[in-house]
């Protein structure tokens, strides 16, 4: 009975040992999963306490501190700053975007993609960093927090490091007329509230140029565009459908009715 249970208990223990890695690696694949979806609302939304529309809002503070009155926004894109160590990989990316582009436009074979020198750009893009920099130095910013404007206090160094960099790229409307593409950057800056939580603040930064920050983002803002114009095409053909109900319900009805009075 007694080596029964020794061998039971062994048995168990071999057991254990065959699926801990196994429950550890699922374990692990269940974080990571998790981890890149809260990663992905917090970019979609914008901030924890971020309405729906929270890009739209900081668009329409920054054009009233510039004094920028009247107008729309036509359409509105988010993209996070690439990384330094990654930059030129997004420069080689976007290079051969444009060159296979304009081969489709002229009706030709691309032609082979030749080394590019992006020593100018990559100095813009430096500059603009240190820029950033300097400007995360001030004690006081301006941030928009959950809908609101607001002063907050940025002195502490680990909420410096908890700043995420993006670029808002949209186009405004006015009397019809649609403006070129505006970008700017703004930050995403994590703070501890009062309750001891985690909170989201958005710090405009500055206009940006727009051409040099084609240089790394076209082909993403070409897929954007691509998702956008499909959305609206199925959105169309879907009212499209909800109509014809509408009017073949509608139709039915009155064809009832007059049978009913004959």
């Amino acid at each position: 009975m007694n080596n029964n249970s020794i061998l039971n208990g062994t048995d168990f223990g071999s057991i254990f040992l065959l699926f801990l890695p196994v429950a550890l690696i699922i374990i692990t694949f269940i974080y990571i999963k998790k981890k890149k979806q809260d990663e992905n609302k917090e970019f979609n939304r914008f901030g924890r306490r971020g309405k729906k529309n929270h890009v739209w809002q900081i668009i329409k503070e920054y054009h009233k501190k510039k004094n920028k009155i009247g107008g729309t926004i036509e359409m509105y894109f988010l993209f996070e700053r690439v990384h330094p160590a990654d930059l030129e990989d997004y420069l080689n990316r976007a290079h051969k975007f444009r060159v296979k582009q304009e081969a489709k436009k002229l009706g030709i074979k691309p032609p082979k993609i030749k080394k590019q020198d992006f020593s100018e750009i990559k100095k813009y893009f430096d500059d603009l960093e240190e820029e950033t920099n300097e400007l995360n130095k001030k004690e006081k910013i301006n941030a928009v927090k959950s809908q609101k404007i607001e002063n907050i206090r940025d002195s502490i160094p680990k909420q410096r490091k908890r700043r995420k960099r993006y670029v808002i790229l949209y186009k405004m409307k006015d009397r019809n007329v649609v403006s070129d593409w505006i970008a700017i950057e703004v930050e995403l800056i994590k703070q501890n509230t009062k309750e001891g939580k985690m909170e989201d603040n958005v710090v405009i930064n500055k206009e940006l140029d727009v051409e040099m920050e084609m240089k790394w983002m076209e082909p993403l803002l070409q897929e954007k565009l691509d998702a956008r114009n499909k959305k609206i095409e199925e959105d169309n053909k879907r009212a499209l459908k909800e109509q014809k109900k509408k009017e073949k319900k509608s139709w039915m009805s009155i064809f009832k009715s007059s049978n009913k009075k004959i």
